[in-house]
């Protein structure tokens, strides 16, 4: 999967993805209202669109992406903006290279692409200090959208049942956002899902 993000990284940041990602920004931003003394990760980051706009509400950014090419533009990006609580590094939860804790993970549009559902949100667990949170962003279940390579979105019960099993208690799923050929160039729904670590 990282090799198809290496080879997009030049041409990522386009202005549909920078719009898409401001409106993902925002909502996340309504979770951080008190998150000034906490650590955050957004893991499989990319070029931080999301997250760096969200650095000042945090007291530590972290951004971990398997892709080199991405986290190279998120560092120029944290460097270019003076970001001094801001790193990204290339970083996979299944080879176990994340070592340090966090209390709130960010997921934008990262589910979708991994197989073993259960099997990333269960690490995620295990970086997440007690009572930390996972936070994500990912697109409502569409029937139109087929690919042997990507989930085509998932329904709330889903998502209850995939965090329950991987140690989270599921305290908020909310539809915020429909938007026109946004998910495969198809129209679709974003949803915010908030689940804290049992």
């Amino acid at each position: 999967m990282e090799k198809i993000f290496d080879r997009l990284a030049k041409q990522y940041d386009s202005l549909d993805r920078k719009a898409l990602a401001e409106i993902i920004s925002k909502k996340f931003s309504e979770e951080l209202r008190d998150a000034k003394e906490k650590k955050l990760l957004d893991y499989g980051g990319g070029t931080g669109l999301v997250s760096l706009p969200l650095a000042h509400r945090v007291q530590k950014l972290a951004i971990v992406d398997a892709s080199e090419p991405m986290v190279q533009l998120a560092q120029a990006k944290i460097l270019a903006d003076g970001l001094k609580n801001s790193t990204a590094e290339v970083g996979d939860l299944f080879a176990d290279s994340i070592k340090e804790t966090y209390d709130l993970v960010l997921l934008s549009l990262v589910l979708l692409h991994i197989p073993d559902t259960e099997g990333i949100l269960t690490r995620l667990n295990q970086v997440l200090n007690a009572g930390g949170q996972l936070i994500l962003v990912d697109f409502v279940k569409n029937r139109r959208v087929s690919h042997p390579k990507v989930h085509n979105g998932f329904e709330e019960v889903e998502i209850k049942a995939a965090v329950e099993k991987s140690g989270f208690v599921l305290t908020k799923f909310e539809p915020f956002y429909e938007g026109k050929e946004i998910f495969m160039r198809q129209d679709a729904t974003l949803f915010i899902a908030v689940a804290t670590k049992k």
